[in-house]
């Protein structure tokens, strides 16, 4: 028997995901195949355009004539075919406008290659005829070389009229499109201007801090000054250094606003335009800062501190009297529960101060209550210590105590 016939080489396969034709004869029509660019920014277009996951070219990696427009990769950087666009997993789009795009642009290209040789020959002609031009040395020269001269003459100031309305013309439609494109442009920027301006009045930290009363609404502090040295007290020993591009005021805005109104913190990173993380970690340093250094505005002595100083203070503890079985109270008991009522009533007038921060009304996340092993004070103790100092630093709950007469 004779050697079996040997079967025809085939070249490698196109390497676009669903096309496996190879260079040859294939479905009636002559495939072609074309390997990757040797040029780093276009061989990276190609592999962009092929998207294939995690798949980098190698020397015998093809791409098949089926995938551009004209059937061959173009050199051309405006050209449609410069870069694969023909895949199965892209929409068909209107190729012949592409291409028709792309020999508009040629022609334009063209058009103003031609208009910049023509002026280019018209300077060097005016050049020329400078160069040349002598002064006559006699009259007899001039009359010589007039007929000469006047028939040159003629014939260049037929083409440079030619020009000249060429130009006359482009020029018109250059103003035209300048002025135009000047009216487009002055709109942009007026449009620009009233949204920067927008912007820049309707900050959240501007809206807060706009007078006493919103002061107090969104912080919790009676008024501006009062922020103000806040904030001063803070940055005196300690500088925030959360990469965002908030200011140290705004993220005390941010922070207080959050404690005296519940936000979620999703809408402060709405609100403040940074993301929910940001909001997150802000909040977290600015609160240990804050219950360390607010936490010695508070008295909060322990139980045993209040036994041992009472009787040096000749104080005592008194509660209202019950009837424990009597009918009716004394009248010295009356006496004495009226008494402590009224100063109950300024006890309860400070705790509704401090319901007015609605972080305490919202769901909190079980981070923020202390676990067994945790060391030091947890989320919700400094929240607290927090609130309970900015309460001790609004107006006295009985007037005319703690301020000077």
């Amino acid at each position: 028997m004779g050697d079996p016939a040997q079967l025809p080489r085939l070249g490698p396969c196109c390497v676009v995901p669903g096309c496996s034709k190879r260079s040859g004869a294939n479905l009636l029509s002559v495939i072609r195949s074309f390997r990757f660019p040797k040029d780093p920014s276009r061989r990276a277009a190609w592999v962009q355009a092929v998207r294939r996951d995690k798949w980098l070219p190698n020397d015998r990696s093809v791409i098949c004539s089926t995938h551009f427009i004209t059937g061959c990769p173009s050199q051309d950087p405006t050209h449609p075919d410069y870069v694969p666009s023909i895949f199965p997993f892209k929409a068909p789009k209107d190729v012949a406008k592409k291409v028709a795009r792309h020999g508009r642009l040629q022609e334009r290209l063209k058009r103003q290659n031609e208009h910049a040789q023509s002026k280019d020959r018209a300077i060097a002609t005016k050049e020329s005829e400078c160069s040349h031009k002598e002064l006559p040395c006699a009259e007899e020269s001039a009359r010589a070389d007039s007929g000469t001269n006047t028939e040159v003459t003629g014939s260049q100031l037929e083409t440079l009229l030619q020009e000249n309305e060429s130009l006359k013309k482009e020029v018109c439609d250059l103003k035209k499109e300048l002025t135009k494109t000047t009216e487009t442009l002055r709109g942009f920027k007026a449009c620009d201007e009233n949204l920067q301006r927008s912007l820049e009045s309707n900050t959240p930290t501007k809206d807060a801090l706009r007078d006493d009363l919103r002061v107090k609404f969104y912080t919790g502090l009676v008024s501006r000054n009062m922020f103000y040295s806040l904030l001063s007290f803070v940055l005196s020993f300690w500088k925030p250094d959360t990469q965002t591009f908030l200011e140290p005021e705004e993220q005390l805005v941010m922070v207080l606003m959050r404690l005296r109104l519940g936000l979620l913190t999703e809408d402060l990173a709405c609100r403040f335009r940074i993301p929910s993380s940001s909001v997150s970690v802000i909040f977290h340093r600015w609160l240990d800062i804050l219950s360390s250094s607010l936490g010695k505005l508070l008295i909060w002595p322990s139980r045993k501190a209040i036994r041992r100083n009472l009787p040096a203070k000749g104080a005592s503890v008194l509660m209202p009297s019950f009837t424990k079985g009597k009918k009716q109270l004394s009248g010295k008991e009356v006496a004495l529960s009226r008494k402590l009522s009224r100063a109950r009533i300024h006890v309860e007038r400070t705790i509704q101060r401090l319901k007015t921060f609605r972080i305490f009304q919202m769901i909190l996340p079980i981070s923020y209550v202390k676990k067994a092993g945790d060391v030091g004070l947890s989320t919700i103790d400094k929240t607290l210590i927090v609130c309970s100092a900015l309460v001790n630093l609004q107006t006295p709950v009985i007037a005319g105590v703690g301020q000077n007469g």
